[in-house]
């Protein structure tokens, strides 16, 4: 599957289960693969074992990238519409 693609998208976990093998073979073949994954540790791991070869290849390893995972913008944009605005402590004024 990974040689017909030019790109894979798995929303299927966890992935620490069933994503090694896909991450690897896109990995092999040059092929882009985005997930929406949510485990650091595994994330971590397919780094240490594919990188190497994804960047032979040509191929983009991206991670987390859906609603499992949430970021830095997620919070971003919460802190600007969604939650009230921060007022400081009497601690934080201090400083």
């Amino acid at each position: 599957m990974a040689k017909s693609a030019k790109v894979i998208i798995s929303t299927v976990g966890p992935y620490q289960l069933y994503g090694e093998g896909l991450v690897g073979a896109c990995a092999a073949a040059g092929t882009d693969y985005v997930d929406l994954c949510g485990e650091p540790a595994w994330m971590a791991a397919m780094i240490r074992k594919c990188g190497d070869v994804a960047k032979a290849s040509g191929a983009r390893i991206v991670f987390s990238c859906g609603f499992d995972s949430k970021g830095l913008c997620d919070f971003r944009f919460l802190r600007r519409v969604v939650l009230p605005p921060l007022t400081p402590t009497r601690n934080q004024l201090r400083k």
